[in-house]
């Protein structure tokens, strides 16, 4: 048995499970507060991609600024979408809120396709080596930034919902809204 082989794809592994984990606690998070499955929260993803890939191509911005710059711009998209498409279906029907997150998703999948072309784009070069050695173990740097962010995040969540009055308050909301 060849353990080198073994142990790269069980790091590969416990790397793509980190972000798997993210993305599905950010569908957990979302759900608790809404009661609705978003199905436009990958697509979300893909702008945010598709923002930062343009600011790093178009505008040769180095990456932390890229990828700042993304955060803001996401954070006021995500931010008119609610009070423009989600907030006025408060009180009706949770379908109608499904049924807009689906043509959300629909919608912004076109237009990226649409805007970016539907073949992979090269990526700037964000980092000085591509690869690290990591006990005899080749890792892409992008992937352990990737594995870093995702701990990172994990453990403020952890930390938000374990620790902080507003944390505990919310997962009181999410328990039993009536007793809350």
């Amino acid at each position: 048995m060849n353990w080198e082989l073994l142990f790269q794809l069980a790091l590969n592994g416990v790397i793509v499970g980190a972000l798997y984990g993210v993305f599905a606690m950010s569908f957990v998070l979302i759900y608790q507060a809404s009661q609705v499955v978003n199905f436009a929260q990958g697509e979300f993803l893909l702008v945010g991609a598709w923002a930062c890939w343009w600011l790093l191509t178009t505008f040769q911005m180095p990456f932390a600024l890229a990828f700042l710059v993304t955060l803001a711009f996401m954070t006021v998209f995500a931010s008119v979408l609610q009070v423009v498409l989600l907030r006025p279906l408060i009180g009706e029907p949770v379908i109608s809120v499904i049924m807009v997150t689906i043509g959300l998703s629909i919608f912004s999948e076109a237009l990226m396709k649409w805007m970016f072309g539907v073949f992979a784009q090269p990526v700037a070069r964000i980092f000085a080596a591509d690869r690290v050695n990591i006990a005899g173990l080749q890792v892409q740097t992008v992937d352990l930034l990737s594995l870093a962010i995702s701990l990172l995040m994990m453990g403020a969540f952890a930390w938000f919902f374990t620790v902080s009055k507003n944390g505990l308050a919310m997962r009181a909301t999410a328990f039993d809204r009536q007793a809350a």
